[in-house]
């Protein structure tokens, strides 16, 4: 999935099997060319409605940072123990002072959305 700054933040729906693996590439762009994530810091979490965590925050690390790529992703034995039911998500991308985008430095929420997961029927 490839996000770029103009439509940030992405709002993006997941359906998920509890116990299957939670696997989404993403590449993050600005202008159509990758954002450098290189000493930036990705963090994803999960919440119910109330918003009390089923997962807690989560650090992601970039596996092609210089061409803004990491992967949104749980282990089929984490996800395995999460309920059926709707729940939040969100990524955001810390940018550190100096960062070309924000020379301050800023948070910003890069995706959001819903995760339905489902019980396995296997």
């Amino acid at each position: 999935m490839k996000i770029d700054f103009e439509d940030l933040p992405l709002d993006h729906g997941i359906r998920l099997v509890a116990g299957v693996t939670l696997y989404q590439p993403v590449t993050l762009r600005h202008n159509g060319a990758a954002v450098d994530l290189t000493d930036h810091t990705v963090a994803f979490g999960i919440a119910d409605d109330s918003g009390s965590p089923i997962v807690e925050t989560t650090e992601i690390t970039p596996y092609n940072a210089a061409e803004g790529k990491f992967i949104l992703r749980a282990e089929a034995t984490d996800t395995a123990s999460w309920p059926p039911g709707e729940y939040v998500y969100e990524v955001h991308v810390t940018f550190p002072p100096g960062a070309t985008q924000f020379a301050g430095g800023a948070v910003v929420p890069v995706l959001k959305g819903t995760i339905t997961v489902v019980a396995s029927i296997i």
